[in-house]
């Protein structure tokens, strides 16, 4: 007792020990750094058990979270062997992954534009941005079959007003008059070659044959109003932030991939 009391108090032994310590401390820091250790946090064992409760309606059981915990392990074990073995490289179903993964980070970076921001954007894209027509129409519906001679006489009798437009027209669950419409909203209810045949008609009297996805119409515009495109105009604020992040991100994506282009050596091997 008294020789191992002597041995401790040796300087030389007190080096020892405390090198001995730091040999173990920096082995199990190697151990963690080098992947040897699979760590289940709380947060990720809470993380289970709530997606269990959100399946299931009811917290898991100690030998279900048991379970999901293994399995847990499992995957982490399969994932790191795989790296390992290197069987992530060579597989495009990994490489399109990873690299949504980091256009995903890249993309989080990115904040949503002011209105002043979107303001300048609009007016230095103007031309992206045109004007729109606004149209107020009343349409009567002939048929998906109509004879010349009908169609000649019918468009006459409307001019003349020997007709009225709810005489003439046949039931059709499209409205038979639209009041400050856009071509979109046209197109939605009778078809897009319909919209595009009222851009070449005269406001006024009546007109056609007008063709929509139903049959044969004949169409008097009221009105036009031009809309002059701006932050308030119907679905514009959202269409403008769309287009403005997609500018952003691709920006983004120019600056970071000329940043990465640093550390490389690419080399093309053309014939």
């Amino acid at each position: 007792m008294g020789m191992l009391k002597t041995l401790l108090g040796e300087p030389l032994v007190h080096f020892l020990i405390v090198g001995l310590a730091l040999f173990l401390l920096v082995d199990k820091i190697s151990s963690q750094s080098d992947g040897s250790v699979i760590s289940v946090s709380r947060s990720e064992i809470k993380a289970m058990n709530d997606e269990w409760l959100r399946l299931w309606r009811r917290p898991a059981n100690q030998q279900e979270l048991d379970g999901l915990i293994d399995n847990k392990v499992r995957e982490e074990l399969y994932y790191r062997e795989g790296l390992r073995l290197g069987l992530d490289r060579g597989d495009a179903v990994v490489r399109n992954r990873l690299i949504q993964k980091m256009k995903f980070l890249q993309d989080q970076q990115l904040v949503e534009p002011s209105k002043q921001q979107l303001q300048d954007w609009l007016l230095q894209h103007k031309r992206d941005y045109p004007d729109q027509s606004l149209y107020s129409f009343r349409q009567v519906f002939l048929g998906d079959e109509v004879s010349p001679s009908r169609l000649e006489e019918t468009l006459l009798r409307l001019q003349q007003g020997d007709h009225s437009a709810d005489d003439v027209s046949q039931n059709l669950l499209a409205p038979r008059q639209m009041k400050a419409v856009n071509s979109d909203q046209i197109s939605r209810s009778f078809g897009q070659n319909f919209s595009q045949d009222l851009q070449s008609l005269t406001p006024g009297s009546w007109a056609g044959p007008v063709l929509s996805s139903f049959g044969v119409h004949l169409v008097k515009i009221e009105e036009i109003n031009i809309l002059s495109m701006s932050l308030d105009s119907q679905g514009m604020l959202q269409k403008l932030t769309n287009d403005w992040l997609n500018d952003q991100k691709e920006q983004a994506e120019q600056r970071y991939v000329a940043s990465l282009l640093d550390r490389y050596d690419v080399d093309i091997q053309s014939d």
